[in-house]
């Protein structure tokens, strides 16, 4: 129920042609985005600082990455800065057309998550002026944005009761225990000094699959934007410098109390939109850097080489990376569609075979510790939020009401990701007790028969954590729901 908007152009990709054009309509949104900070780079400063700007986008080792991917985090980047970039023109012309125009980009981001709504605020604090012609501007905004984004919120209110679900008002399968786990208030970094050295540690230590931040930003934005400040003495701010700022300032500060509250909060994705305007102002710290040169040392040309040196860096390991995926053996037919997914999915891909050609038609699958369902052509209800079975074991306490609650709801087979609950007890990234382990462990022993899989469902203790015995060699175990099987 969350904003569909860039789910919706997915599903017409997929009506059109095939998946494939779904992840190639996210990756449209790539040179939207690098176009869109071009412009605005030409338009308030020059060309060279849209080119390099450019090019610290495509430096950023997740934001590349992500826009192969059919999600939506880019589209949200794309519309966050094509609005910042209107609201600037409208401005500075009074135009009102240009109001709506960014008012309907604005609505787009919305439309396509709910944390988008910062963007709103942070432009709408932008427009506004202590005048009634300023506030009458930002209303405009406003109003454009709200009509854009309300379809997806009016769904909600009309089939959930609730426009932001399942946020504030609840809602629907949503109760005080979901609420807690999905917010997971108290579990940020709450240390000051951590969460001043919060860009240098996503930097460092984030990476797209890994639980810590998810996504890297990258050393050249690292890098730059401290140099920007120093040079804001030398060089006087422009209006389009300080829009910059406010608007990725704003957003930044938003994610980094979010990251301060939940670790859950920490996703680097979540800060996709600020970066444009962070690729801008970083390009243009090295154009400022002019102002600084030593007749001995010039830093500009200094920090030239460290951007060469990391930007070629970067062309290789893409390069490598490339190479070592081989699309072309797909692309040119030398491989086929069955042998790429099984080559680039692996267990998962053997699994989601066995279910679709062992399991009867009419199975109903309950996943445990796996998010994904597609490539499964049988029910299946995925574990979205990785809280399924600490949910059910709040709901019911032992083996056997939980085995009757699944055969109530109509449940036929359990799939367990052995390597996803392995990976949750190693890092105890989410709060997975001892008695649920037992539960689940009962629950499998008597009202569970292995079907997919040979090696028992074992918790052993390492080095004071618990751990599942053989998670790496069988990633996937799938059970039928039996009575007491013995």
């Amino acid at each position: 129920n969350n904003p569909a908007l860039v789910e919706m152009l997915f599903l017409a990709a997929m009506l059109l042609k095939g998946d494939v054009v779904a992840q190639l309509m996210h990756w449209i949104y790539l040179p939207l985005t690098l176009g869109s900070v071009m412009i605005f780079a030409r338009r308030y400063f020059a060309s060279q600082v849209g080119w390099l700007a450019m090019a610290l986008l495509l430096a950023v080792p997740s934001f590349l990455l992500v826009s192969t991917w059919a999600y939506n985090d880019l589209a949200l980047a794309f519309y966050g800065c094509a609005a910042l970039d209107l609201v600037l023109i409208a401005r500075a012309n009074a135009d009102r057309r240009a109001f709506v125009l960014a008012g309907a980009f604005a609505g787009m981001a919305m439309g396509g998550k709910y944390t988008a709504a910062f963007i709103v605020l942070a432009l709408a604090v932008l427009i506004a002026r202590p005048s009634r012609r300023a506030l009458g501007q930002a209303v405009i905004f406003l109003v454009s944005a709200g009509i854009v984004a309300a379809p997806w919120y009016v769904r909600n209110w009309i089939f959930m009761g609730n426009p932001v679900y399942p946020f504030v008002w609840g809602g629907p399968y949503w109760d005080a225990f979901r609420a807690a786990w999905y917010s997971r208030f108290g579990t940020g970094l709450s240390d000051p000094l951590r969460l001043l050295s919060v860009p240098w540690e996503a930097t460092i230590i984030g990476r797209e699959e890994g639980v810590a931040y998810q996504a890297t930003i990258g050393a050249l934005l690292l890098m730059l934007i401290p140099l920007w400040l120093a040079t804001a003495r030398v060089v006087p701010r422009t209006p389009a410098t300080r829009a910059l700022w406010w608007f990725a300032g704003m957003l930044y500060v938003v994610w980094l109390a979010g990251v301060a509250q939940s670790k859950l909060l920490s996703q680097t994705r979540l800060l996709f939109p600020a970066f444009p305007a962070f690729a801008i102002l970083a390009a243009e710290a090295f154009d400022r850097l002019a102002h600084l040169t030593l007749p001995q040392f010039s830093i500009q040309r200094f920090t030239a080489l460290v951007i060469g040196v990391v930007l070629t860096l970067n062309v290789i390991s893409y390069g490598l990376a490339l190479a070592a995926d081989n699309p072309l053996a797909y692309l040119t037919g030398a491989e086929t569609r069955a042998a790429y997914l099984a080559r680039h999915l692996g267990a998962y891909d053997a699994v989601a075979r066995f279910v679709n050609t062992r399991l009867p038609p009419d199975a109903k699958l309950l996943f445990l510790w796996e998010t994904r369902a597609y490539y499964f052509s049988r029910t299946v209800q995925p574990d979205a939020l990785l809280d399924t079975l600490a949910h059910q074991r709040f709901l019911c306490r032992d083996a056997d009401s939980l085995a009757a609650m699944w055969r109530q709801m109509g449940y036929t087979h359990i799939l367990l990701n052995r390597q996803g609950l392995e990976l949750m007890l190693a890092t105890q990234y989410d709060p997975i007790g001892a008695d649920d382990l037992r539960v689940l462990q009962d629950v499998t022993t008597r009202h569970l028969k292995l079907v997919y899989g040979a090696m028992p469902f074992q918790i052993v203790t390492r080095d004071g954590a618990f751990s599942l015995v053989g998670a790496a060699d069988e990633p996937y175990a799938v059970y039928e729901i039996v009575g007491r099987f013995k």
